[in-house]
């Protein structure tokens, strides 16, 4: 990884910029319980293109801004800011506005040794079971290896990354386990937080390590766990029934304060601001989350296994149905922290993110100390029935304690969440960051490789597969800094990816009703075998097509042009259902599948794909089935009406589809709210697509 030092980082200490007004406002609170001392707080901060041209200043405050990703016009994107807060009374809430300001980069000269010199009072020890005990400490790590970068830099906060390996008594290297750690320095108020990042993810991993950590503070025991990795009892049924200890492939993370605790401040944003970036969903401001949801929430994590290693909220077999929390644009905890900036649900957010770890889908490559790159690697994938070679692990005779059973989880793209996004968006945690690139790395090299094109990347697979690829991959693409090798990568690989869809969506036989037909599966008519009728027909997922118009609409909400062609096909498909009642039935939106095509019964014949919608509601709806009854239209909402049901999904598309001007879509939503009466209640307990309606022109 390149070292980046605090000298070559562009990091602001500013000034308001003449007669600049406020851009937006935040209220911070004082969630400690006690007073506060004066103090300074450090969060993470969105902007709307062209809203801050150069750099922004909390009004009135000592300000210092990293700023971290840039619009394409060069203005702010993303930013870490740090405000020195006045003293504070227990519950007292402070106004923040926040204005443009000229950057004015810092004139101060540190030695991050020096600066993180507090830091080595921190150890960790690991008692592995069945072989030595092996230990790293802080101080060792602080004076004689350099920091691999500096985070934040300036004069109210300093953030410096270390890494290395624990050793046992006799200074020997474990040869799995890694620890890496955040120092970040308030020097003013003599404050520090370290977060231990511990990691099995060496390529050459052999399985999982069997360990007992304790983490010390100047000798004193801040944190224990005996059998780390392991999960509940109530959880161990079945195919979990046996200790897998730290999986290859995962990684946690615990987070100390030496001196005073500063993170007891919630931040709330403005909503209508975040709407305005594009970036945080535009959930309709005026849903108000009710006590119960958000008590419900509250109480489901609390109950819920959240040691480290642990699952949380998560579903641990990603290929099981229903209508699960996490599935959707964000899981239903963040929206609903989204929506009501409720200090309980940042918990449960910010928690999700952090066990974002725990599934297997963390691997470093040690040439470089980065994620697998298919540019490095362009004929390897983690599948080992789809690459050219196999990664062989190492030798295990050394090490008889290693656990070859996999990770409890078992992962997917197609079901697979955002969890790190919006905690890295509104904190700027480093940790949340590298998770995002490592999903987005993962779903690139899970796929065999001559399917995905080699160093291409294609995504492919899984309607509803592609897209939350898609999803998570565009937010590393649109957040990785400026100049890392992480921007520059992942953005190539998304811009490989637009290319490949705009040729489909734009080529000379593309579908005038926006059918994906890529997507498209042979399907089986309802009611019968599928070996009655093999190959007759082509199917979609209604649902799954509505993730991807809904995923490229995202995509082109972070600035990249080349989604938009192909966000306006697919969601031309997701709207017309709706909105051509005298053609086809606008409750074939919600259908869990409609037929798309036909495969002519005459050997060497093209498949047929309707041109109009009568001619899809005809093959819908008036085509031969063996028992030789057609399939009947529907007439009915026939799903479940909760805020992830397929109705829901599809009003969230066509208001996106109003956003992106296209024709019918106000049709399509007017339709589906008249056959929804009791939306609001429903959308306010569960918003995950209650999308903010742009008003009439």
């Amino acid at each position: 990884m390149k070292r980046c030092l605090a000298a070559v980082l562009l990091v602001l200490c500013i000034l308001p910029r003449c007669g600049a007004a406020t851009v937006t406002a935040v209220t911070v609170e004082n969630v400690s319980g006690k007073e506060r001392p004066a103090a300074p707080a450090t969060f993470g901060m969105i902007f709307a293109k062209g809203d801050v041209p150069d750099s922004v200043v909390v009004k009135g405050m000592e300000t210092q801004t990293d700023v971290k990703r840039r619009w394409p016009d060069g203005s702010v994107k993303h930013a870490v800011l740090t405000v020195q807060l006045p003293q504070m009374a227990a519950t007292e809430k402070q106004a923040l506005n926040l204005m443009a300001a000229k950057a004015r980069p810092p004139r101060i000269s540190v030695d991050p040794r020096a600066d993180a010199k507090d830091a080595g009072k921190l150890t960790a020890e690991f008692r592995i079971h069945g072989g030595p005990v092996v230990s790293i400490s802080a101080k060792d790590l602080i004076e004689s290896i350099p920091p691999v970068r500096s985070w934040l830099f300036g004069t109210l906060v300093r953030e410096y990354h270390f890494k290395g390996v624990p050793r046992d008594a006799k200074g020997r290297p474990d040869p799995d386990l890694e620890v890496r750690l955040r120092v970040r320095c308030y020097p003013g108020v003599k404050a520090m937080r370290v977060a231990v990042v511990v990691e099995n993810t060496k390529w050459t991993s052999p399985g999982g390590v069997p360990y007992d950590v304790t983490v010390r503070i100047g000798g004193k025991e801040v944190f224990a766990r005996k059998q780390v990795g392991a999960w509940p009892a109530a959880e161990m049924g079945g195919r979990y029934a046996t200790y897998r200890g730290h999986p290859r492939g995962t990684r946690w993370v615990k987070r100390f304060w030496i001196g005073p605790k500063l993170d007891a401040v919630h931040v709330r944003y403005d909503r209508t601001y975040l709407n305005k970036t594009g970036l945080v969903l535009r959930y309709d401001t005026k849903l108000k989350v009710p006590e119960k949801a958000l008590a419900e929430t509250a109480a489901w994590w609390a109950k819920s296994p959240t040691a480290i290693l642990q699952r949380g909220l998560l579903v641990a077999y990603f290929g099981g149905t229903g209508g699960r929390p996490e599935i959707g644009p964000l899981p239903r905890w963040t929206t609903r922290y989204i929506c009501s900036q409720d200090p309980r649900l940042k918990a449960v957010t910010l928690g999700s993110g952090d066990l974002s770890g725990s599934c297997p889908v963390h691997i470093r490559d040690p040439k470089n100390d980065w994620f697998i790159s298919v540019d490095d690697y362009p004929e390897y994938s983690f599948n080992n029935a789809a690459t050219r070679f196999r990664k062989k692990p190492r030798d295990t005779a050394g090490t008889p304690w290693i656990i070859a059973k996999g990770s409890y989880f078992s992962v997917d793209s197609a079901h697979q969440a955002s969890l790190a996004y919006v905690p890295y968006l509104l904190s700027g945690d480093f940790y949340y960051l590298e998770e995002m690139g490592f999903w987005a790395a993962r779903n690139m090299v899970q796929l065999n490789y001559a399917y995905r094109k080699r160093a291409r990347a294609i995504i492919t697979g899984q309607v509803r597969g592609v897209a939350w690829a898609l999803r998570n991959h565009v937010h590393a693409a649109a957040l990785y800094p400026d100049g890392s090798r992480g921007k520059a990568y992942f953005e190539a690989k998304l811009d490989s990816n637009l290319e490949y869809h705009k040729a489909h969506a734009t080529a000379p036989d593309a579908s005038p009703l926006g059918i994906f037909k890529w997507g498209a599966r042979f399907a089986y008519t309802s009611g019968a075998a599928w070996r009655s009728m093999p190959r007759r027909y082509y199917s979609m997922a209604g649902w799954m097509h509505n993730f991807l118009a809904w995923a490229f609409g995202h995509i082109a909400d972070h600035g990249y042009e080349k989604a938009k062609p192909t966000r306006d096909y697919l969601m031309t498909f997701s709207v017309g259902l709706a909105a051509h009642p005298k053609e086809i039935s606008p409750y074939s939106s919600i259908a869990y599948f409609v037929f798309v095509g036909e495969n002519p019964p005459e050997k060497g014949k093209p498949a047929r794909w309707p041109k109009t919608w009568k001619e899809l509601s005809e093959l819908n709806y008036n085509s031969p089935t063996p028992s030789g009854k057609p399939r009947q239209p529907p007439t009915k909402m026939s799903w479940p009406l909760y805020g992830g049901s397929y109705s829901y999904i599809t009003r969230g598309v066509a208001i996106e589809a109003i956003r992106a001007g296209l024709p019918k879509a106000r049709v399509a939503l007017k339709w589906l709210d008249a056959n929804l009466p009791p939306r609001h209640k429903v959308m306010a307990s569960d918003p995950s697509w209650a999308f903010e309606v742009p008003p009439e022109k």
